[in-house]
């Protein structure tokens, strides 16, 4: 059995800017998420911890796949996908999303979605830095720019 890696990305929505999450913390009772603490480079070879309340941030799980190039995939990536068995089609973009029905990694458009496989797709942005990467629809429902 292979091991779970755990680990997550964060986006600061007020400042706009993607992080690796290094920590978070939880209330006293033990159920809440609080805050995200991530590592921001702070000069040669050092590094300053910050925490950001969770208010002020998108966290996005990684999946455990990676793209053809060995990229890691996490939640929110937006991702260019080709289907083999559909010959004449041209490569297609989504997003991947946790279906919580299913329980499982999904790649998801305005108008299809497949479960999240080693399949051959690379990333090609996600959906904060990229959002007009997405074809008619964001992953929250407002009409995109495409």
């Amino acid at each position: 059995m292979s091991e779970r890696v755990i680990k997550f990305r964060a986006w600061h929505k007020l400042n706009k800017r993607m992080y690796r999450a290094s920590g978070m913390s939880y209330s006293d009772s033990g159920g809440e998420l609080r805050q995200v603490c991530v590592s921001t480079p702070a000069g040669k070879a050092t590094w300053t911890l910050q925490c950001f309340p969770i208010a002020e941030i998108d966290l996005m799980q990684f999946t455990g796949f990676a793209d053809r190039n060995g990229t890691e995939v996490y939640e929110g990536d937006v991702v260019r996908v080709e289907f083999p068995e559909h010959v004449n089609k041209a490569p297609v973009a989504g997003w991947i999303d946790w279906d919580s029905t299913e329980g499982t990694w999904r790649i998801q458009s305005h108008s299809w979605w497949c479960y999240l496989s080693q399949s051959d797709m690379e990333i090609i942005g996600n959906i904060h830095e990229h959002p007009e990467l997405l074809e008619k629809e964001q992953p929250d429902g407002r009409a995109g720019n495409a």
